[in-house]
Parts: structure tokens; C-alpha cells; sequence
């Protein structure tokens, strides 16, 4: 399931995630290990489900949770055992992505040609 180039970070084994969709859907979270990549978040169980890093657009810790909004509005929350430290696994990730190390053509191109170094 791996792309060209991408590593897996973590693996979390036995955790639960649970999609909210804007509208409501009786469906209950599904069960299975959560891989943190390079560029991706895959959880792998009875039906998987990928979130690229970039569509994260917020990450807060609730209880046992971390609850997750990506691009298109879907809430994500994942029940796992430390969510603070999945949380900033998460953010390194991203963040390695962001100093460009595995990034994908085309990214932050509104930052290219920018001499800011708080970027």
C-alpha cells in the first residue's frame, strides 16, 4: 500500500477510527492498525481508510480521541491508547513534509519564490 519514496513512521495496532461525515451515517468505527507514513494516514481492519497529511486541517486531543478534520469537512476521531503522542507524531510528519523532504510536486506552490524564514 506503500507509494514510491513513502515510509511508514508509526504503527499503531488496535485502534478504532471513526469517520463523521457531514451528514449523518449510522455506522460504527472501524477496528484495525493505524499506520502514520510520510504522507499518509492508512487504518487497515475490516475496510481501510487513507487520509493524505496535507487534508489535515486540525487535530485536537479529547479524552482517549484524537479528532481529526480533514479538507473536505469529514470529522476523523481515533480511539488509541496515547492520542497526544499520535497527535505529535502526526505534526512531525507533516512537518518533514513541509521542510520538503518527501514532498509531493506542485506543494506549498503559493510559498515558492517566498524568503520568509518563519516558513
Amino acid at each position: 500500500m506503500l507509494e514510491p519514496g513513502e515510509l511508514v513512521v508509526t504503527v499503531r495496532h488496535a485502534t478504532e477510527v471513526d469517520r463523521r461525515q457531514p451528514e449523518p451515517v449510522r455506522r460504527h468505527g472501524l477496528g484495525g492498525d493505524l499506520y502514520v507514513t510520510t504522507r499518509r494516514l492508512i487504518h487497515l481492519g475490516r475496510g481501510s481508510v487513507v487520509y493524505r497529511l496535507d487534508d489535515i486541517q486540525e487535530a485536537v486531543v479529547v479524552g482517549d480521541q484524537l479528532r481529526l478534520v480533514v479538507c473536505d469537512g469529514t470529522g476523523v476521531s481515533i480511539t488509541v491508547g496515547d492520542p497526544r503522542l499520535l497527535r505529535v507524531e502526526i505534526a512531525a510528519a507533516r512537518a518533514a513534509r513541509a521542510d520538503g523532504g518527501t514532498a509531493h510536486a506542485g506543494q506549498h506552490e503559493s510559498a515558492r519564490g517566498r524568503t520568509d524564514p518563519e516558513r
